[in-house]
């Protein structure tokens, strides 16, 4: 059997042809039940497959991608990230054409397809600037910083931070900074910030939007789009342990100072305060002629809360003379906003002096020339010259068997073993011997409140303690210096070339007694703190921690 094809008639042919595109566009237009609507609403993934985006543009503003928060947020600091890719052929480059528009904004209204998302809301993303097309961030087009240029078919990481200078949750997001590429150490070293107080006070929207600059053929990729609350967190970086003295909410400083101290802050303090509150003879003690005591009237960073600011707001100072303007008084806020920027040069910190015996200097005394037939060394001068003065005659020496006792109870804590003698190469060999470390450490252990738990009514046990007791020992066994004896108990861990008994020294900083039934952490880690620094000041210099605090601020 043979098959024919058999010929159509030329009108059958144009019928079909006439129906082809109406059958894609019905196919097209399907109900979900048939092709696309076959799948579910997301595909499952794991992290080796990722979201990517192909954007092109309209030739006006759009908005083809957006997302909403799950809540909104109105918290101290918001971060953002996505990947960008611009394909070369996208690119048009000024002046022959009118360059690139591509941003992604951070809103609290949703808006639509065509909605701006430009009056007074954070945008950062890529605008031509003169003859190049460059990252930008910009709150409108009158408040806008470039960076960098954009190169086609490369791959950029962009990050945002958007930022409250005053954490309040009412107040605006009035920072904004962008990273190029950024590595984890880049947090304070942004490529490019702005700032504005007219901005949105929470977000609830994200999203990206072409303009008039993005023509029909442009492709764009965006992919790997994230949001975090820190740097860290955006970046993928290991969480750092948490310091009990940071809290969430802490206003950060501006990456960029506007205030300067000799220019600004100066002149208004020479004006209005430095005739009563300057010099060691300042009224009511308080000064504000050095940073030190500037420190103490004011709430850095929140210049509301500063009690500087609110007895210059309130009129109370100063009480004679002009009051200040409205505008030094803005200069002083954003001072103490600012992280209150100080000028050593033109106000240096005054150097304490104190009579106190253990802030003197130490020099070497002048050996008195006392003749005398028993003075052999520069110390039995000193002895000999204090008992011509007190009228004292010094005893006959001592006959060898006592001198024994005298230096095994000395140097040992124990009596001396019957076959021991007084000679001198004896005596060495008692220095270097474990009984004298173990002796002399249990003098030190006990300055240093050395114990093995933590005493108070837990009294858990330290494993380790032994650790340092040891360390201590061997340390006067084996003639150790007293500056390394020193330096290694109080810093060893910041000691170079590092070794681990060096860390074990540091027990002496932390053999500190704590309750652990103590509610308030904070309270019991200034409690802490406070036993190590009255520990160091007494044990090295002979005086508490408050002693030395008012022999330094009391000191003429």
């Amino acid at each position: 059997m043979v098959s024919r094809v058999l010929p159509f008639h030329p009108k059958v042919i144009s019928w079909v042809l006439l129906c082809i595109p109406l059958i894609v566009i019905s196919l097209m237009m399907a109900e979900p039940g048939r092709g696309q609507g076959l799948l579910s609403n997301q595909w499952k993934r794991n992290g080796l497959a990722s979201e990517r985006f192909t954007i092109n543009g309209t030739g006006s503003r759009n908005n083809p991608l957006r997302r909403s928060l799950k809540t909104p947020f109105d918290g101290s600091e918001f971060f953002v990230r996505f990947k960008l890719r611009y394909h070369a052929n996208s690119l048009d480059s000024p002046p022959e054409t009118s360059g690139e528009f591509f941003v992604l904004w951070l809103d609290q209204d949703e808006g639509n397809d065509g909605s701006p998302h430009a009056a007074n809301i954070p945008n950062l993303g890529v605008h031509v600037q003169g003859d190049q097309n460059r990252f930008m961030i910009r709150y409108n087009s009158s408040n806008q910083k470039f960076g960098e240029s954009i190169q086609g078919d490369r791959d950029y990481a962009i990050v945002g931070r958007l930022w409250k200078s005053s954490p309040e949750k009412q107040q605006p997001f009035d920072q904004l900074s962008l990273w190029i590429d950024p590595t984890g150490s880049e947090e304070l070293k942004p490529d490019v910030s702005v700032q504005s107080q007219q901005s949105i006070s929470k977000i609830q929207w994200i999203g990206f939007s072409t303009g008039a600059k993005t023509e029909i053929e442009d492709q764009i990729d965006v992919w790997d789009i994230r949001v975090a609350k820190s740097w860290r967190e955006i970046l993928n970086l290991p969480a750092e342990p948490a310091d009990p003295n940071y809290a969430p909410d802490m206003p950060q400083p501006p990456t960029k100072k506007t205030v300067s101290f000799r220019k600004h802050i100066y002149p208004i303090l020479k004006k209005h305060c430095y005739d009563c509150h300057s010099g060691e003879d300042a009224e009511d003690g308080i000064r504000l002629d050095t940073q030190d005591e500037v420190l103490q009237h004011i709430s850095p960073l929140l210049h509301s809360e500063s009690q500087l600011y609110q007895v210059l707001t309130t009129g109370r100072m100063p009480p004679e003379g002009p009051t200040l303007s409205g505008g030094e008084i803005q200069l002083l806020a954003d001072w103490i906003d600012e992280g209150l920027d100080w000028d050593a040069e033109l106000l240096p910190t005054p150097i304490p002096v104190s009579n106190h015996w253990a802030f003197q200097p130490i020099t070497r005394p002048e050996i008195p020339a006392v003749p005398s037939k028993w003075v052999c060394n520069p110390i039995d001068s000193f002895i000999a010259a204090k008992h011509q003065q007190v009228g004292l005659t010094p005893n006959a020496s001592a006959p060898p068997k006592t001198l024994r006792r005298r230096l095994s109870l000395d140097l040992h804590g124990l009596p001396p073993r019957p076959e021991t003698s007084a000679e001198t190469s004896e005596v060495r060999s008692m220095l270097s011997a474990p009984a004298y470390g173990q002796h002399f450490a249990r003098r030190w252990l006990d300055i240093a409140r050395w114990a093995e738990s933590n005493g108070h009514q837990h009294n858990r046990a330290r494993k380790h303690a032994w650790r340092y007791r040891d360390w201590v020992i061997d340390a006067f066994s084996e003639g150790m210096s007293f500056d390394d004896f020193v330096h290694q108990q109080v810093a060893g861990d910041e000691l170079a070339p590092y070794r681990p008994a060096q860390l074990i020294a540091t027990g002496f900083l932390a053999a500190a007694r704590y309750s652990g039934n103590e509610l308030d952490k904070q309270i019991q880690r200034n409690d802490i703190l406070v036993d190590i620094t009255n520990t160091t000041a007494s044990a090295f210099m002979g005086v508490t921690g408050g002693q030395v605090v008012r022999e330094v601020f009391t000191s003429t």
